[in-house]
């Protein structure tokens, strides 16, 4: 891929019939520039029932497209995710050189279901697969399903090998020490009181949670950090070799770590102590289904600050995923701290983190950029809180882009819940953020948790209000097509917070806590819209639980006020408001937002004119 990419497939325009990709294995292939997967230009492509894992590439997209090139991806593993009909992002588990699925692999029966996809019948067991496709007769995503499946060769082709822990290695750092690239250590569960360093190996460290998916697994799978050698490197986990996104941190309560010294490249008089949970110092790994829980950076003793509490990064792309990021301590970015570094980081939920003596930052702290942008989205940014400025965010000197998410319950002592310090910047959009922030899509209403891991009530005005765009979409469920797949909720349009988008999955069972007063602070008993959609007249019902002054209000799409009904004190009770067609009819189509707010809680509802 020198010249213009690809690692695993370079493919320009179409001829009279369509380019169909099924059933293959594309995995371990590199390009030097981009497209470690696949380059496309000016083509249309049909990809479905593949595994696409591994690849790697130095800039761009695993699969780039140029110049108008489109392409339909559908039940196909794909690494880091991908917009499509049933697709997954979970480790495709392996067994043989040859790349045959293990028995509890995430992929067998996983692709298409129509009846032409089906893997081949075993004669001799009707309903099931004849090897070396398995399970029944659904599909097996990769080269083992379909009706043209059959072995390929035996050793030509070579994965990494399986270490386990403890039965082959006593301890993680001891089967990282013998590990090569591409090797998976699988971690049985029990407390591990280490402080292990990845030493530069594009490895798997994962627990038994990838193979059963049962959070108990990553609740007893424990790496301690309270027992380090040395306060200087005393964090759980380190990246700080250069590892890339196939260097994977999977499914582990990580708790206990105080923090790594770090001498600031920038500025070389300067040293740091900082990621209690986890340091990734100018590497770019993969931090997946982590509870990073209970890590304490508030030591400065002969350092110049002390900071992220449960996760630091410094350079690199890190892609930070699927993780509960809870109840950390650090004297500045007591969550996350963010230094001169790109990263991607989604669906995670951060929470009751506490700090920021010195330079603020309850869940955030972020300073300046690096070669790629810091994308915060669908996240779930709740009860964090600094002793300064900045309760949820406090940023220096940087630009952010943050849509989606939902930050709500983060309170500060000075300054404000976003600090923007020397120059900084945000493009907060879509986002549920307490107190209201100026953005596209943004509101300002309580999120309505139903559950204690933060699942949205069936009412909540997060559901489908994320950004519209199909790239942004939440999983569908393959059962009722055109609604989300749980956690999700609603139709298919992106859901703020945690449990909206491609990459959504459940967190936890009852391991972090919210507020009981967000949940029980519904002054409503009832509250709807309709008809909706409405040409000219809408009318609203709400039912009062206690007596208080309404304002209701139809706000746009940019958060302004298009029109107001009313704005009184009403008694408890049952109440209908109808906003007529002196004014709505002349807006245009579009999507619009009924404000119902009371003593400084606002409920929204998503309307739609035609």
């Amino acid at each position: 891929g020198q010249d213009y990419g690809g690692g695993g497939f370079w493919i320009i325009g179409n001829g009279s019939s369509p380019i169909i990709i099924e059933n293959n294995t594309i995995v371990n292939n590199e390009s030097v520039s981009t497209g470690g997967a696949m380059y496309l230009w000016l083509t249309n492509l049909t990809l479905r029932n593949n595994i696409i894992w591994g690849n790697t590439q130095t800039s761009g997209n695993l699969i780039h497209l140029s110049d108008e090139a489109t392409v339909e991806i559908q039940y196909t593993n794909i690494a880091g995710g991908y917009t499509g009909q049933s697709n997954i992002d979970t480790l495709p588990l392996f067994s043989t050189e040859n790349y045959l699925l293990s028995d509890n692999s995430p992929c067998i029966d996983a692709g298409h279901s129509h009846p032409d996809y089906n893997d081949i019948e075993d004669p001799a067991n009707p309903g099931f697969a004849l090897f070396p496709s398995k399970g029944e007769l659904t599909n097996d995503m990769g080269v083992y399903g379909g009706q043209n499946s059959k072995i390929l060769c035996h050793d030509s082709v070579i994965i990494g090998s399986l270490i386990n822990v403890p039965a082959d290695q006593p301890t993680i750092q001891a089967g990282i020490n013998v590990a090569q690239h591409g090797d998976t250590i699988l971690v049985d569960t029990g407390t591990y009181y280490e402080n292990i360093n990845f030493n530069g190996k594009n490895i798997i460290v994962t627990s038994n949670f990838v193979y059963s998916s049962d959070f108990e697994d990553i609740e007893n799978t424990i790496i301690n950090g309270s027992n380090h050698e040395t306060s200087d490197t005393a964090s759980c986990v380190i990246f700080c070799s250069g590892e890339d996104s196939t260097a994977v941190l999977q499914g582990f309560t990580i708790t206990q770590g105080t923090g790594t010294h770090w001498v600031d490249p920038q500025f070389p008089d300067y040293t740091w102590h900082s990621g209690g949970g986890v340091f990734i110092f100018q590497s770019s790994p993969t931090i997946k289904n982590n509870y990073i829980i209970d890590n304490h950076v508030d030591d400065d003793s002969g350092v110049s600050g002390a900071s992220g509490g449960g996760i630091c990064f410094y350079g690199g792309n890190p892609f930070i995923v699927n993780n509960i990021i809870k109840n950390n301590s650090a004297l500045y970015g007591a969550g996350v701290l963010i230094d001169y570094t790109g990263c991607i980081f989604k669906n995670n939920i951060v929470a009751e983190n506490t700090g920021g003596q010195d330079y603020g930052g309850g869940g955030f702290w972020i300073i300046g950029n690096g070669s790629s942008p810091i994308i915060i989205e669908n996240n779930t940014i709740v009860n964090n809180e600094s002793v300064s400025a900045g309760g949820a965010m406090y940023l220096w000197s940087t630009h952010l882009i943050a849509r989606n998410n939902i930050i709500w319950g983060n309170t500060q002592a000075s300054g404000n819940l976003i600090h923007l310090y020397e120059e900084a910047t945000v493009e907060i959009t879509f986002t549920d953020i307490e107190g209201g922030y100026t953005g596209e899509g943004n509101i300002n209403t309580v999120p309505l948790f139903y559950t204690s891991n933060y699942i949205l009530s069936d009412n909540s005005p997060c559901i489908d209000a994320g950004d519209s765009h199909h790239d942004y979409n939440d999983i569908e469920d393959a059962d009722n097509q055109g609604f989300a797949l749980f956690p999700s909720k609603g139709e298919l349009t992106n859901d703020m917070g945690v449990y909206g988008g491609q990459n959504c999955m459940t967190l936890g069972n009852d391991t972090v806590i919210i507020n009981a007063k967000d949940l029980n602070e519904n002054r409503f008993f009832h509250f709807q819209c309709f008809p909706n959609p409405f040409k000219e007249h809408i009318a609203i019902q709400y039912t009062l639980n206690n007596a208080s002054k309404i304002e209701i209000a139809l706000n746009d799409y940019l958060g302004r006020t298009v029109e107001s009904s009313i704005n009184k004190y009403n008694h408890a009770g049952t109440y209908s408001v109808t906003l007529n067609s002196n004014g709505n009819s002349e807006l245009p189509a579009g999507i619009y937002f009924i404000s119902l707010s009371s003593q400084g809680i606002n409920y929204t509802k998503k309307i739609v004119k035609y």
